[in-house]
């Protein structure tokens, strides 16, 4: 199986995933593609970011590499200020 990494919808969440089929073993990153896809035309883009698209109490996996500890960072706000890029809000077209 190598590095890629397989997801399988559990059936008793099947219901709650209609675009995926429960109980069968697919590369994860093509299930979560079809999650991402099904979450955006209902609730919009800002809804990917709000919570994992396949959440481990419903899905199972295997294969992949582990993902060393503190792997995981959350993502800075498009508001927030940070030392590697600056936002101006009164900035205009004419100011750059």
């Amino acid at each position: 199986m190598g590095s890629r990494r397989y997801a399988r919808l559990v059936p008793t969440f099947g219901s709650l995933y209609p675009e995926l089929p429960a109980g069968h073993w697919m590369p994860a990153w093509i299930a979560t593609m079809q999650r991402a896809d099904r979450v955006w035309l209902e609730a919009g883009s800002a809804a990917l970011i709000y919570a994992r698209l396949l959440p481990e109490q419903h899905f199972e996996f295997r294969g992949g590499r582990p993902r060393p500890s503190g792997w995981y960072v959350k993502p800075e706000r498009l508001s927030d200020q940070t030392s590697h890029r600056s936002f101006s809000s009164t900035a205009t077209v004419s100011d750059q």
